[in-house]
């Protein structure tokens, strides 16, 4: 293997055409523009989801009663859910997941709720469609509100149908590595009634810089195999997930809005090839044949297994091949003062941070290429369980 050589695990390259919008000095749409392509009533914009997650927490805090003190997230998701859930001053609390299959573990949700729950966050983690329908309809039955984190996924309605939202809060991320990969921001969607008028006008108030295409423009050029391996001998904590409850807190800038408009037309080519090589990898590490695989593949931002063990794991990096988030929440040690019970266990959680590596599903992995990676890793894993759906 070229030494000199690597894949990125995740999309984060984006159309020219987009990044040089983004150099220009027309006022940007962006927000009206994704409530266009969603069917949504309206949209709004910051500089990330955690910020916007931060405000979503913060006004539900100022209406609910003194006790409502706890937000109710999955045991083994992105720390910025949890370093957003604490800058609100709350408390975190834990439910457990079905490792098989990613899906809340609805009895333990149900075991965790409390007088003290202000709201419950649901996930679609790597793209694999949850339960959020179930989880609001338990939020509903104790009055409080269910919040959506749909940071690493924006295909689950069918490429062209209207946004079905079910929680009370939906949340996107524009990061490098999530769906629509600008390199930054977040959205908030508004359904189901929710009044997001003093978010809106908090977004407002923050400062909003015009920015600069400079990093995603010379995003475009490392995140190429024979530059990309090179990126991460930088210190610049490239691929570290980061517990930071002192996060920046801004609009979004209006180079990566106007980037946004142009990138939204590239949605549906990224996710189409992303569907199509989770296929591929579902195919081989199942060793079933196409006629009885045929099923429709969600557009995951990379390729979730379970393995046995994952120590050989950087045998496959210079493919792109990767973990996810190193722990689950219950074993972060600078979380612990910030949890609603410290002694909390949510095994399953633990064992998908165990277990679970990921594959990569970018435009820079062709069909040959992923059927030698699974191959590989047929090989180096030996079994290797798919996540079902």
């Amino acid at each position: 293997m070229n030494l000199l050589y690597a894949l990125p695990p995740a999309e984060s390259r984006l159309p020219m055409k987009s990044v040089f919008h983004g150099f220009s000095s027309a006022q940007p749409d962006f927000a009206g523009k994704l409530a266009e392509f969603l069917g949504a009533d309206a949209c709004v914009l910051a500089n990330s989801a955690r910020t916007l997650l931060y405000f979503i927490l913060m006004d539900l805090k100022n209406k609910a009663r003194s006790e409502q003190n706890q937000v109710l997230i999955p045991g083994y998701t992105c720390y910025s859910v949890a370093a957003a859930t604490v800058r609100a001053g709350l408390k975190v609390a834990l439910y457990d997941l079905d490792p098989s299959n990613f899906q809340p573990d609805m009895a333990d949700v149900q075991r965790k709720i409390s007088g003290r729950t202000l709201a419950i966050v649901g996930q679609h983690l790597l793209g694999v469609p949850s339960d959020i329908q179930g989880l609001t309809g338990l939020a509903r039955d104790h009055g409080i509100h269910c919040i959506e984190d749909a940071a690493q996924s924006l295909d689950l309605f069918g490429s062209g149908s209207k946004l079905k939202m079910h929680a009370h809060f939906t949340l996107l991320s524009f990061g490098r590595g999530k769906p629509l990969p600008l390199g930054q921001g977040g959205a908030l969607i508004s359904g189901n009634g929710a009044d997001h008028a003093w978010i809106v006008r908090a977004i407002k108030a923050l400062p909003c810089k015009n920015g600069s295409s400079f990093i995603p423009f010379a995003m475009q050029i490392f995140s190429r195999p024979c530059f990309y391996w090179s990126l991460e001998k930088l210190p610049l904590g490239l691929g570290r997930t980061v517990y930071d409850p002192f996060f920046t807190v801004m609009a979004m800038s209006r180079a990566y809005q106007r980037m946004g408009e142009y990138a939204l037309d590239e949605l549906g080519r990224l996710n189409r090839h992303r569907s199509n090589l989770g296929k591929i990898y579902c195919q081989n590490f199942t060793k079933q044949d196409e006629g009885n695989n045929a099923r429709e593949t969600p557009a995951h931002v990379r390729y979730p297994v379970l393995v046995a063990q994952q120590d050989r794991v950087r045998e496959l990096a210079h493919y792109g091949v990767r973990r996810l988030y190193p722990q689950a929440l219950c074993d972060l040690t600078v979380l612990k003062p910030e949890l609603a019970d410290p002694g909390v266990n949510t095994p399953g959680a633990r064992q998908i941070s165990r277990q679970l590596i990921t594959f990569p599903t970018h435009l820079g992995v062709s069909d040959r290429l992923a059927r030698k990676i699974s191959d590989m890793a047929a090989e180096i894993f030996g079994d290797v369980s798919i996540v079902k759906y």
